[in-house]
């Protein structure tokens, strides 16, 4: 496995940039019968060029929903408002850390990953959780790391 770069955010040092979504999309509460098994299937999409961990989604949903960081409004869903496809998902820690983040390889760079991210900012936020932390593979192929920093986001060392 990759060496991983810490990156962390004080929520209260952010600029707090609110993007629209592109056309056709939008937030979704998170259903697990309707989600999770496509969130998965898109980490796992967004992962398999080396971004992180493919897991089967009976061993990923196991662990997720039995440990104790796991809370199901922590999940973040974009899909297409058309047909419903998830093309972004995110799922996070109660304590500030964003566990798993893809955006559908068909649609990146076009904010939406922004516009996650700062869903995800505004609900720590809402929670009075002071910063937000995640890890990134240093030999991140899609711009992770890149990306994190443009949000603000700093490396800690």
């Amino acid at each position: 496995m990759s060496e991983a770069v810490h990156f962390c955010i004080l929520i209260n040092e952010r600029e707090n940039a609110v993007m629209p979504l592109p056309d056709g999309m939008q937030f979704a509460s998170f259903n697990p019968s309707r989600h999770a098994r496509a969130g998965r299937e898109l980490l796992n999409v967004s992962f398999r060029d080396g971004g992180g961990e493919v897991l089967a989604f009976e061993e990923w949903w196991d662990m997720l929903i039995e440990d104790d960081e796991y809370d199901p409004e922590l999940c973040f869903v974009i899909e297409m408002i058309e047909t419903g496809e998830v093309i972004a998902f995110a799922q996070c820690w109660v304590t500030g850390f964003v566990k798993d983040l893809a955006v559908h390889p068909e649609h990146r760079r076009l904010g939406i990953g922004r516009c996650l991210m700062e869903r995800i900012f505004h609900e720590f936020e809402r929670r009075k959780i002071p910063k937000v932390d995640l890890r990134a593979r240093k030999d991140n192929p899609n711009g992770a790391l890149q990306f994190y920093q443009r949000l603000g986001m700093y490396i800690v060392l």
